[in-house]
């Protein structure tokens, strides 16, 4: 196989790069270690690995419940933001409690989940505002 001084050049500077990330990268995880987020693992003969410290990973923690009866979308160039909220009478006292920004792609996929759902319901309830 033969190759050129700058095919040489390139993939000599690749690896030259490669090696500086990974040795980034292995400080980083070494003080996340030191710091007590990581967990390493030693195995003879392997490179040293590293897991997550369950101590230090959130789990199950729980969702905030709340009701919401309103709902106002706005938009820029690449957000949605999505506002929450309870109102006591129909256009007065609108006042959002949480807001959701998300890029399209989300606010897409959230759509046809939506769509779904209620696709479901509506299946087996009915309309909203039917009675049975």
């Amino acid at each position: 196989m033969a190759d050129s001084p700058a095919g040489v050049a390139s993939w000599r500077l690749l690896q030259q790069s490669l090696d500086q990330e990974v040795s980034a990268v292995t400080k980083a995880m070494e003080w996340l270690a030191d710091e007590g987020y990581l967990i390493r693992i030693d195995q003879p003969g392997t490179p040293q690995m590293f897991r997550l410290n369950p101590a230090h990973v959130e789990q199950n923690k729980p969702l905030a419940d709340d009701y919401a009866n309103f709902l106002r979308v706005g938009y820029t160039d690449t957000q949605f933001i999505l506002e929450f909220g309870e109102a006591l009478e129909p256009e007065i006292d609108r006042e959002a409690h949480t807001r959701l920004v998300t890029d399209p792609p989300c606010v897409r996929e959230f759509v046809r989940l939506l769509s779904e759902a209620l696709h479901s319901f509506e299946a087996t309830h009915g309309q909203p505002g039917e009675k049975h």
